[in-house]
């Protein structure tokens, strides 16, 4: 398990972005599916809940910017505003890969005016907080 910054209002742009290298590339032409659990957390007092998280595939392993990284291009997006704070819900898809891939990373790769959020809690904290669980990439 894991957990992210994924949306934060601090008068910047600011995401942050689960990354692992693959052992073999992805295979051009192969289609594979992805899938991982995802929850708003409420114990920090989460603010916000945000929409277009997801994942995308690239041949590096960072990213130089935050301009860089939310080019409102992923390969697979979430489109709805992920807000339940007490239940997992597991999200599916299906991607062929165009590209020997050999880094995948998650998180939201859109640009804030892109985004949707949804006040979930009121506070002092301005940002979107998610845990994830239970990545799959397989053939």
């Amino acid at each position: 398990m894991a957990a992210i910054i994924a949306y934060a209002e601090i008068g910047e742009p600011y995401r942050e972005v689960l990354g692992v290298e693959f052992n073999t590339s992805l295979v051009i032409g192969q289609s594979y599916h992805v899938s991982f659990n995802l929850v708003c957390d409420a114990t920090l007092q989460n603010g916000f809940a945000i929409n277009h998280l997801g994942f995308k595939f690239t041949t590096y392993s960072t990213f130089d910017s935050v301009e860089m990284m939310t080019n409102n291009i992923s390969h697979g997006s979430i489109s709805e505003i992920v807000s339940d704070i007490h239940n997992w819900q597991t999200f599916h898809f299906t991607f062929q890969a165009d590209s020997a891939y050999t880094y995948f990373h998650l998180g939201c790769f859109f640009e804030d005016s892109e985004s949707e959020t949804e006040l979930i809690q009121y506070g002092n904290v301005f940002f979107s907080y998610y845990f994830i669980d239970n990545v799959r990439i397989e053939e």
